[in-house]
């Protein structure tokens, strides 16, 4: 089961923000554009625990805000169980809303009141007849044999028909998400403090496992044997530190007790673990003999690494559909290790969606599983990708990145940080993205929170265009006319890509007006020489001057 949608209505920066999602799907764009509070909305819908005590005033959109809506809905339905006197009604959803507002008055009987009133509940799915449902995929231990004849919506709630023909009515707050719900799947968050998951504490993923693991011992254990075998090891540790020869304390303070308090209190002991309980103080670590290193010793992104593997174990044990959540993958990880990470996560059967500022993270050949966010809105929006962008519309062009491995021959694997940048500067090679900087800043002029990417030839500078079209990247497109005319094929096809960005082009090359033949051995590497020779206006050319000044005042840079 994945997540197919979300609608975020009134939650910190987002006013109202629909977005879909890939399997594996990335969410890009700067700081505070609103990437973060997408997971936590996903994490607050589709977790139950003690929510009203988690929302904060500031995660209203604004102080005059109306409530808080937040909709996810899946690709597949679960079962809500909903208790019909001593049976239940098995409902069928796909999709959890979380509805939260300011609370007007305190709560009858109560001395505190929660400021917020919340209400957490599965929206089933309708239906007349079990044959309006007869393509639905139902979860697993679920048959249709197990639904009621009919659901239908009413102002207060839901009709439901039961098998006798008696119909049963639902009030909305019934559908709660603390139900028995089957076929929901695990959804995981790893927030920027996810070190704590690999601890014991409250609802940590260390916590819940170390239960399921008290649990089993507890059910397979022999009382006689573990007694024994515990009271050989203490007796063993507390006698290096009881030594006769050193001064005792346990000892001395078990006989004082009994004689002031009774005998019943003379068993007291500094104990090293729960017996009947041994992993609720447990902690992950690495071992080797005696040397023992705190996983917490291992840093905080090994913790999150051994955390996800770990809830994959878990996940597939149990049978469940596993959706991760996870703010940053990158933190605390050299870049190899990032890249192993994110081919890891491209590769599991869990669905995942990240935020990200590391190109690592982003697959330029799957375009549908990227989403980039700035302050005011989210890209791409269908109506722009179903534009005409010369012979095909802007998705078609996208789609031909994977249908023609343009992502694994055209693009580089750094191009990903197209989608970081605030403005592009598109240019044809190495030579203009290192020369054009370091001439402009000759020139006194100044490039302002502008990423230049070298597009590796004049025809693929189309391909990162149409990228930036689809995902609204503020572009400048720069090339050269090589002599020929702007009619001609090539120069055409450019033109037509960069429609509605600002474009420049050198009638010859840039490395023509450096003064460098396109016949010249070593081509580059005198062209960069070069540049490196030109300290003052007058050695720059006056063609690549007025190229400069236009993209300096284009990006809000220093101009003389």
């Amino acid at each position: 089961m994945k997540i197919a949608r979300t609608i975020i209505e009134n939650f910190r920066g987002h006013k109202r923000t629909e977005l879909e999602f890939a399997d594996h799907h990335v969410l890009v764009g700067e700081n505070g554009s609103g990437k973060t509070a997408v997971l936590e909305a996903i994490n607050y819908a589709t977790s139950s625990y003690y929510l009203s005590s988690r929302l904060d005033e500031q995660d209203f959109n604004n102080a005059d805000a109306e409530a808080i809506k937040i909709t996810v809905e899946f690709d597949k339905p679960f079962a809500v169980k909903c208790p019909d006197g001593y049976t239940h009604q098995n409902l069928l959803s796909k999709s959890v809303q979380l509805y939260a507002k300011r609370r007007d008055k305190a709560a009858p009987g109560k001395t505190f009141s929660d400021p917020f009133v919340v209400s957490h509940i599965c929206i089933p799915i309708t239906f007349q007849k079990k044959s309006d449902i007869a393509e639905l995929v139902l979860p697993d231990g679920v048959t249709m044999n197990d639904l009621p004849t009919s659901v239908v919506e009413t102002q207060e709630g839901f009709a439901v028909q039961r098998k006798t023909g008696k119909v049963m009515n639902l009030r909305r707050d019934t559908l709660s998400l603390t139900n028995d719900l089957a076929g929901f799947p695990n959804v995981f968050y790893f927030d920027r403090q996810r070190e704590r998951e690999t601890k014991t504490g409250f609802n940590s993923l260390l916590s819940k496992i170390a239960k399921d693991l008290n649990w089993r011992y507890r059910k397979g254990w022999s009382q006689k044997d573990a007694t024994e075998k515990w009271g050989t090891y203490y007796d063993t540790v507390i006698s290096i530190v009881e030594d006769p020869k050193k001064s005792k304390i346990l000892s001395p303070l078990k006989k004082q007790l009994g004689e002031f308090l009774g005998k019943d209190f003379d068993s007291l002991e500094i104990s090293l673990l729960n017996i009947e309980k041994p992993f609720a103080k447990g902690f992950l670590s690495f071992r080797d003999g005696s040397n023992q290193v705190d996983l917490e010793g291992a840093g905080s992104g090994i913790s999150m690494i051994v955390a996800l593997m770990l809830l994959e174990q878990v996940s597939e044990r149990a049978g469940d559909d596993l959706i991760l959540l996870i703010d940053e993958p990158e933190l605390h990880l050299h870049p190899q290790l990032q890249l192993k990470l994110a081919d890891h996560l491209c590769g599991t059967t869990a669905q995942t969606i990240v935020t990200t500022h590391s190109p690592l993270f982003v697959d330029l050949g799957d375009w549908k599983s990227i989403s980039r966010m700035t302050w005011t809105d989210h890209y791409p929006k269908k109506e722009k990708l179903a534009e005409n962008l010369g012979p095909k519309t802007i998705a078609e062009h996208l789609n031909d990145i994977p249908e023609f491995r343009y992502h694994q021959t055209a693009f580089t694997s750094n191009d990903s940080e197209i989608f970081f940048a605030r403005k592009v500067l598109l240019v044809e090679g190495p030579v203009e993205k290192y020369g054009l900087p370091k001439l402009a800043n000759a020139l006194g002029q100044h490039f302002e929170q502008l990423s230049i990417i070298s597009c590796d030839g004049k025809d693929t500078i189309c391909h990162y265009a149409t990228i930036c079209h689809a995902f609204a990247i503020p572009a400048f497109v720069l090339f050269d006319l090589d002599g020929k005319s702007e009619t001609e094929t090539e120069n055409a096809r450019v033109l037509a890509a960069s429609a509605g960005f600002p474009v420049q082009s050198f009638e010859t090359s840039f490395e023509d007006l450096l003064g460098v033949n396109s016949d010249t051995k070593h081509k580059a590497t005198k062209a960069l020489k070069r540049i490196d020779e030109m300290q003052t206006k007058n050695a720059i050319p006056n063609e690549i001057q007025t190229v400069i000044a236009a993209i300096a005042q284009w990006s809000g840079g220093k101009q003389p």
